[in-house]
């Protein structure tokens, strides 16, 4: 894994999937509530994502209560890989955004994301669940160096870290 500085959006404009942090609930009509971050910059460039993203996390919710089983999904059209950071509100799943990350979770989509390296070789990605998340930095950066340190990925670390 290399670590990096900048726009993530600078590897997708490159041609690379980038990881988009997101939570695992949707809203009344369907769609997953992208509104902050990465994932609202990933909605306003792929208007449908939403929509298509909240039918994923209905199907995924059909399996719970799973807790050992975490989500990643790739959009490939777009090269936007959806990763879990917040963990499904089963009572209220279109309040799953409001949630504090979970390193549980993270950690579950930091693994399904090295699998994801037999199919999809490079991709760049954030610390997830370091933003709207409030996860550690320091911990998120720790555990995403051990899962992915031996892949191709890139890492997108915060100035000065």
């Amino acid at each position: 894994m290399v670590e990096q500085t900048g726009d993530i959006w600078d590897h997708w404009r490159d041609g690379l999937p980038i990881v988009i942090p997101t939570n695992l609930g949707w809203r009344s009509n369907g769609s997953n509530v992208m509104g902050a971050g990465l994932a609202k910059q990933a909605a306003a460039h792929a208007p449908l994502l939403p929509v298509h993203y909240g039918a994923v996390c209905q199907r995924y919710a059909e399996g719970y209560p799973q807790q050992d089983r975490h989500f990643v999904y790739y959009f490939a059209t777009e090269r936007l890989i959806m990763a879990a950071s917040k963990p499904l509100n089963v009572m209220a799943p279109h309040l799953s955004w409001q949630g504090r990350a979970s390193y549980d979770t993270v950690h579950g989509s930091l693994v399904e994301l090295r699998d994801l390296c037999s199919v999809v070789k490079c991709f760049a990605l954030p610390l997830l669940g370091t933003g709207n998340g409030g996860l550690d930095v320091t911990t998120v950066l720790g555990m995403t160096r051990r899962v992915l340190g031996d892949t191709d990925a890139i890492l997108m670390v915060p100035e000065g870290l």
